[in-house]
């Protein structure tokens, strides 16, 4: 089943309550890695320029002291659509693209 990128996101910390915007989006090979993820793991984008700017603001919450599960419920809870499944799937990949030094942080 596809999911769209639901158009919120994470823009507050729940710990913190710090906003944060993500940096604009350029693609590289990072980039591709992260939307080839979220692909293969169903969700569907509008914008990949979006979807980028969104995977890597992941990394700037968990950069500001962020969780993985408080970047995953960031992400479900912004994205009405989205299952914790994609939520998960979204964060993971994210991390696995942008910020690989906290894939040993994710639950498995």
């Amino acid at each position: 089943m596809r999911r769209a990128v639901a158009t919120g996101f994470i823009t507050t910390t729940t710990t913190a309550g710090v906003l944060f915007a993500a940096p604009a989006a350029h693609a590289d090979t990072s980039d591709v890695a992260f939307l080839d993820q979220i692909t293969k793991n169903g969700i569907t984008f509008r914008d990949a320029n979006d979807a980028i700017v969104r995977g890597k603001a992941v990394c700037l919450f968990m950069d500001d002291g962020g969780t993985p599960m408080g970047a995953i419920q960031g992400v479900a809870g912004t994205n009405p659509k989205f299952t914790t499944y994609d939520a998960a799937a979204f964060t993971g990949a994210a991390i696995g693209a942008y910020c690989p030094k906290y894939l040993p942080e994710l639950p498995h």
